[in-house]
């Protein structure tokens, strides 16, 4: 996974460099052995918290529900073709048409996801924060105020916080402005 310096950090996710040091000291960001670098992991862990402090929601609230997110944002930036560099050992063949970048992308992501022993689960595209606290993911924001489960005054009395974690993830690819991740490699060995 590339790394980001903090001052990157800052200019992709918003968050201050002073803020980042002190959420990290707190233990709402990893923390770290010298100057601090941050995978995209990191950044959109950073990016997530600093959306809900900017709405009024401490990272002692969002701090449950960052991690999940945070990998839904990197799920979705990392849809992007460009968010990949390095060799690419592809099968290729020739009786196939060539994969599009898009299809490469998706390959390259499940594969990256498996490697970091994530569950085989895709991601929802919203995150919905009800006024009570409670959170439920879907891909429909009508479908989860429609649940029965939703549909309860506790719920609905009061401010609801969706984030599109779809567009979360386009606008982390975009502010990167450089791919996230970077593949080597190895060529195989005779036996």
């Amino acid at each position: 996974l590339t790394l980001f310096t903090a001052g990157e950090a800052e200019r992709i996710t918003g968050l201050s460099t002073v803020m980042q040091r002190d959420w990290r000291h707190r233990g709402f960001l990893p923390k770290n052995d010298g100057h601090a670098r941050f995978d995209a992991f990191g950044l959109a862990t950073m990016f997530v918290l600093k959306l809900f402090s900017d709405r009024g929601i401490g990272p002692q609230f969002a701090e449950k529900i960052t991690e999940i997110t945070a990998r839904s944002v990197v799920w979705n930036a990392l849809y992007s073709a460009d968010m990949f560099e390095g060799d690419f050992a592809e099968e290729v063949d020739p009786r196939l048409p060539p994969r599009s970048d898009r299809v490469q992308a998706d390959v390259r992501r499940r594969q990256l996801w498996h490697s970091l022993g994530f569950p085989r689960l895709i991601p929802t595209r919203f995150l919905i924060v009800f006024a009570d606290g409670s959170e439920w993911w879907d891909q429909s924001i009508d479908a989860a105020l429609e649940n029965p489960r939703n549909a309860i005054a506790e719920k609905l009395a009061g401010p609801i916080i969706v984030l599109d974690q779809e567009a979360l993830g386009d606008l982390l690819a975009e502010r990167v402005g450089r791919p996230l991740v970077h593949i080597e490699t190895t060529p195989d060995r005779p036996s």
